[in-house]
């Protein structure tokens, strides 16, 4: 199941499959180079709200490396309606205060990186979820909507960077340092004790477990279709594959039809 285990799960385990030499019976016929492994993620298949959907796809792909050659199994949440999905729920979502706290603050940030026009003003509403939630799990921890984005693009990385010779060769892969965004992020020690509050503190794990209900309205809805196309125009400049799985999606979403 994806709900409690995100792609940040398996991140520095795919960033070393993808350096990992493919070598077959056919080598001879080729000139002499490496063929890296095509890896395959299964993800947005399961998830709270097409916005959590959405955020596991592009953890998977931003955490992971994803880029040609690879797939993502399902990927449901690209491609259905939105609109339709949130009006059959009367635009209410339940889910635990952490989620909603972090699939706000993604999209208020992917809001601006896709350059989405609020025409209906979610964008202070998602602050104001920030606000308020971020308090309630994070306590009196002092941060910036932009600052927890921040120790959100770091969750890829191990949170504790094995120490044991056996696993050196997981060293290089453990932290995704070959990016200098993440390496310049990590200077700033508000976003590294953020980082270290998410995955190392009880009370705030227990905190953000707390189940709520949430109210969307119809422009919140549409301002999601638009993040969702961006995203799936993203994917094929990127000429990731996604696989499809017809039937299954079927069966266990909201798709109604082959």
């Amino acid at each position: 199941s994806e709900f409690g285990c995100r792609p940040e799960v398996y991140a520095p385990t795919f960033r070393r499959l993808k350096y990992v030499p493919r070598k077959n019976d056919l080598d001879s016929l080729y000139e002499k180079r490496d063929l890296q492994l095509g890896r395959t993620f299964h993800v947005g298949e399961d998830y709270y709200d097409v916005v959590d959907g959405l955020r596991a796809i592009d953890e998977c792909i931003s955490f992971l490396n994803f880029g040609c050659g690879d797939r993502i199994g399902h990927a449901v949440a690209l491609g259905i309606d939105a609109y339709d999905y949130y009006k059959t729920r009367n635009f209410k979502v339940v889910m635990p205060r952490q989620i909603l706290l972090d699939n706000a603050v993604w999209l208020f940030k992917k809001m601006e990186e896709y350059a989405i026009d609020d025409c209906c003003g979610i964008k202070f509403k998602l602050k104001e979820i920030f606000e308020t939630y971020f308090s309630m799990i994070y306590g009196s921890v002092q941060a910036s909507i932009d600052e927890y984005y921040e120790s959100w693009m770091l969750r890829g990385d191990e949170p504790s960077r094995a120490s044991d010779s056996k696993l050196h060769i997981w060293k290089a892969y453990s932290q995704n340092e070959v990016n200098p965004v993440l390496n310049h992020i990590r200077k700033n020690p508000r976003v590294m004790q953020l980082y270290k509050i998410y995955h190392y503190s009880a009370d705030a794990r227990k905190a953000g477990d707390i189940v709520i209900e949430f109210q969307f309205d119809d422009g919140d809805a549409r301002i999601v279709s638009e993040v969702q196309k961006k995203m799936r125009q993203k994917s094929a400049r990127e000429k990731i594959a996604i696989e499809t799985n017809p039937t299954s999606n079927l069966k266990i979403t909201d798709i109604d039809r082959y």
